[in-house]
Formats: C-alpha cells, sequence, structure tokens
C-alpha cells in the first residue's frame, strides 16, 4: 500500500477501523493454524502462567487429562496473543479468574446467572456501619457529652458514610474484576476520597444538623453489635470469604 492509500485511509475514520478489524481477523485465523505449542511458546510468562492454572483447574475441576486440557485451552491461545501484543493480558481478556474460566470451558450451555451485588454490598455496609458506630461510641464517651455539636458525629453521618462506602468497595470490586489499569483505578480512589469529604461537609451543614443528632455511646455500641451479628450471618449464608479487596487476593495468586 503507497503513501497516498494509507493517506486516505487516515482520512476515512470507518474505513480506517475495517481494515484493523479485517487486519486482525487475518491474523486471527494465521494463528489459528500454527500448532499448540508454537503458540504457548509466544505468550508472556504471565500469560503462561494463567495458561498453566488454566489447565490445572481443568483438571481438578472437570476431571480432564493433560492432553483433554490442552485441546480445551487450544483455541483460546490465538486471542491470548492478539491481545497480549495490545498490551491486554489474558486475566483482564477474559474477565475472569482461570478456575472460574475453566467452569465455563467445561459446561458452555450452563446458564449464565448474573451474580448478585446486593449481598456483598449488603456485608460491606454493615461491616462499616459497624466500624463508624464504635468510632461514634467512642468518640462520644471520651467527650462525655460536652462536645460541641458541630464536631459531634450525627446518626445520619453514620448511615450516609456506611452506605456510601459499601457502594464504594463493591464498586472497587466490579472494577478490579474488570481488570481496569492501576492508573485509572488510583484516580478513581482518590476522587472518592474527595467525595467522601464533602459528604461529610454537607452533613455537618446547619440546614442538616437538627435532624443529624449524635447518639448515646450505649446505643451505638448496640447498633455496631448489632451489625456484626448480622455481618456474620450474612457472609455465612452467602458464603463470603473476604469483605475487602477479594479480587486482588485472586489476582495475587494468579
Amino acid at each position: 500500500m503507497d503513501a497516498r492509500a494509507k493517506n486516505q485511509l487516515s482520512a476515512n475514520p470507518r474505513q480506517d477501523r475495517l481494515r484493523r478489524r479485517a487486519e486482525e481477523t487475518n491474523k486471527y485465523e494465521q494463528l489459528k493454524r500454527l500448532p499448540a505449542d508454537q503458540l504457548t511458546g509466544k505468550l508472556t510468562k504471565k500469560n503462561q502462567n494463567y495458561l498453566a492454572s488454566l489447565k490445572q483447574a481443568l483438571k481438578s475441576e472437570g476431571g480432564l487429562d493433560q492432553t483433554e486440557a490442552e485441546d480445551l485451552t487450544a483455541p483460546l491461545l490465538a486471542k491470548i496473543i492478539i491481545a497480549q501484543e495490545e498490551g491486554q493480558t489474558a486475566r483482564r481478556l477474559f474477565g475472569l479468574a482461570p478456575t472460574d474460566l475453566a467452569r465455563q470451558l467445561l459446561h458452555p450451555k450452563a446458564e449464565k446467572k448474573a451474580e448478585s451485588k446486593w449481598p456483598y454490598f449488603s456485608v460491606v455496609c454493615l461491616a462499616f456501619l459497624a466500624m463508624f458506630s464504635i468510632l461514634a461510641g467512642v468518640y462520644e464517651s471520651i467527650a462525655r457529652g460536652q462536645l460541641d455539636p458541630r464536631r459531634q458525629i450525627g446518626w445520619l453521618t453514620v448511615l450516609a458514610l456506611a452506605l456510601f462506602m459499601g457502594w464504594v468497595v463493591a464498586l472497587y470490586k466490579d472494577l478490579v474484576k474488570a481488570g481496569i489499569k492501576r492508573s485509572h483505578l488510583q484516580l478513581w480512589s482518590i476522587m472518592s476520597l474527595i467525595m467522601t469529604g464533602a459528604l461529610i461537609w454537607l452533613l455537618r451543614l446547619p440546614v442538616i444538623r437538627n435532624v443529624n443528632p449524635a447518639l448515646p455511646a450505649p446505643v451505638c455500641f448496640t447498633i455496631a453489635a448489632e451489625a456484626i451479628v448480622i455481618l456474620v450471618f450474612l457472609m455465612r449464608h452467602f458464603k463470603i470469604s473476604h469483605i475487602f479487596f477479594e479480587e486482588r487476593r485472586k489476582q495475587a495468586k494468579q
């Protein structure tokens, strides 16, 4: 293709996208024809580890032998290499841990039930409610009712922060699971801190102070105890092993 033709393509974004898509399709078809061991040799160390974990999960979850596991993962190799050239890992490409992807490969016709986010969100909110209630109780105990109303921790502040932080942590889990870039995740975390500060400031405004009184320390400790009891029950019921940074723990093991 000469320089003139390239300039014409670059001047037409839609045509340029179609050209790149066609090139990717051709490359994918070419890669599919190569032997699996040759494709495996093109993978980065991280992607090789992901593939090895996937094969191991196929053997443990589905009772496959090494040959069967390799046959089942062979069609994925070309996709991983193309994504790899664009700076994308296999973990981010599939958006699943090796064990979860193995289950999907073993049961391709099984109905995919959307994972409900409410159990995890509820557990995180209860955890923060317990923490903030204990903090408010300790604060009130030390002050012994001598605090200026403007410096007290109101019940509405505790509740709003628990709900807001529950939403932040639940969303953080989804972002990590989706494979968002670390720099973007850090920027989002900073924005969340700014929003938290803004929420606290709003709840301290005089117009809200009348409906946001501080609760006595015994009441705060009672709320914290009840929140912990419900928290433990929900974690056992929904089989939630970790509250915070579960996706980071999964990635660290891969």
